[in-house]
């Protein structure tokens, strides 16, 4: 197999390397964490973390001398795109026909609707794919028990920080991109507002990311209204882009910090994001950042990048 997603369906391919997946969705977990779980050696876990890691399916993060493990959903997503989302449209399409046709097929026989039905769809091409912790994990999270874990919803997710009274998230995601750096940061920063699909105050707002310490990342309306989305607190041009504001979530006491840093990789450049949320948050939003963010990197902004798509084009042909 020679397509990029080759590598993981090689990592989803060993039981153990599911496993460890299947840990993970309820939230990160430090290397050592997730050893106490197997039982195999400190090494056994670590080579398949670097499997994994190379697959794209962990993001890592290093704290101190600790080594935390994410879930990155990213190529779980365009999997989801590339082989079920197309057959999702064409079947829900066939579906909405069904029913009409039965409906107003009064006079006529179930099965002649449901036949002619069949007959249109065989020459109907498949639908486009459409896009749409502060705390720690434990073993309970294991291949047995993940339905039980997503039927509680993603409230696992939204975890209560104890010490200080907060409720906090945090998502990592990473996603390679077949561009230049040069490119990938001018998308993040002078043309972001070509590929960044979310607004607050009306899809005709302008966005802008003014990359310098202080900078905003904002939204402007021609009639005056907008929003501040950011603020640039670190930057290192062409690498690192760290800024701290509500990315949206507007009504709520809350710190929000997320960043991108880009790295070259052979078959492209690597887009690493990690954005850390706490105070009076909707239980909702962890499940939906983190979902918002997936479509926002490997939907909106490869598009852009790849076939110079911008996020008005994506969402009219959606």
């Amino acid at each position: 197999m020679n397509d990029e997603l080759a590598g993981v369906w090689r990592a989803l391919s060993d039981g153990s390397r599911r496993k460890i997946l299947d840990l993970l969705t309820s939230g990160p977990m430090t290397t050592t964490q997730l050893c106490a779980c197997f039982d195999m050696t400190r090494f056994g876990v670590m080579k398949h973390l670097r499997v994994l890691e190379s697959a794209g399916l962990v993001a890592v993060r290093r704290r101190g001398r600790e080594r935390w493990n994410y879930l990155n959903a990213v190529p779980l997503h365009r999997m989801y795109q590339r082989w079920v989302g197309r057959y999702e449209r064409l079947w829900a399409a066939n579906l909405n026909e069904l029913k009409e046709a039965v409906e107003n097929a009064a006079r006529n026989p179930v099965d002649d609707a449901v036949d002619s039905l069949a007959d249109r769809s065989k020459n109907r091409p498949p639908g486009r794919s459409a896009p749409a912790e502060r705390g720690t994990a434990s073993c309970a999270g294991t291949s047995g028990q993940l339905d039980e874990n997503r039927n509680r919803g993603d409230a696992n997710m939204l975890q209560r920080d104890n010490r200080e009274g907060l409720d906090s998230f945090q998502v990592a995601q990473e996603v390679v991109i077949a561009a230049s750096r040069a490119a990938v940061w001018a998308a993040l920063t002078t043309d972001i507002g070509a590929w960044w699909a979310f607004r607050i105050t009306g899809d005709d707002a302008m966005m802008t990311l003014d990359a310098r310490i202080g900078g905003h990342f904002a939204e402007k309306r021609s009639n005056g209204e907008g929003a501040i989305w950011g603020t640039v607190t670190n930057i290192r041009p062409g690498r690192v882009l760290r800024l701290s504001g509500p990315l949206g979530m507007v009504g709520r006491p809350l710190v929000s910090v997320y960043a991108y840093e880009i790295e070259e990789r052979s078959s492209g450049t690597l887009v690493n994001l990690t954005h850390h949320c706490f105070g009076d948050l909707d239980p909702e939003w962890s499940k939906q950042y983190d979902e918002g963010w997936k479509t926002l990197l490997a939907t909106y902004l490869r598009r852009y990048l790849e076939d110079g798509a911008t996020w008005r084009d994506i969402k009219r042909d959606s």
